[in-house]
């Protein structure tokens, strides 16, 4: 972030991973277990494991490398490693958050700014980080803008 220390983070987080590598150790033990005992229903559970192991690969990678860091000035929105943007807050013309209904139900939250030349960028976020999200929207549109609004998830 242009020599400046970030305030906020808004990202994915560590504990995200935790079910990804229980379920990972499981049918990775399963598969050898199978293996080992001549057992050709391996040949499944290798299916399974492969793709829990590419599962927890991106959750790794978004936990480490997608990620909103917020300072005073401006803010940085990394979308992987190297690419990552940043922003002085009189560069972005607007900014808001919205939530979409996912098909099976959860509620998604996302923030999304849209530049002065006119690329809108959308970033998902959870509900505990709204304050987070509340600070960068103050920041971009304004202290009054900020305070006048009510959050359309709670």
């Amino acid at each position: 972030m242009r020599n400046e220390e970030y305030k906020y983070k808004i990202g994915y987080d560590a504990k995200g991973l935790i079910m990804p590598i229980i379920s990972l150790i499981v049918f990775g033990g399963v598969t050898l277990w199978l293996y080992k005992s001549n057992n050709g229903a391996y040949l499944f559970t290798m299916i399974f494991t492969i793709i829990v192991s590419a599962l927890t690969l991106y959750s790794l990678y978004s936990t480490l490398f997608v990620k909103i860091l917020i300072g005073e000035n401006s803010f940085t929105h990394q979308k992987g490693p190297g690419k990552s943007q940043t922003y002085e807050y009189s560069e972005i013309a607007e900014a808001w958050d919205s939530s979409k209904s996912a098909s099976n139900g959860v509620s998604n939250h996302y923030f999304n700014y849209k530049t002065k030349d006119g690329k809108v960028h959308k970033f998902l976020f959870y509900p505990y980080q709204y304050d987070e999200v509340d600070y960068l929207l103050m920041k971009i549109n304004g202290e009054e803008t900020a305070d006048n609004e009510q959050s359309s998830f709670f």
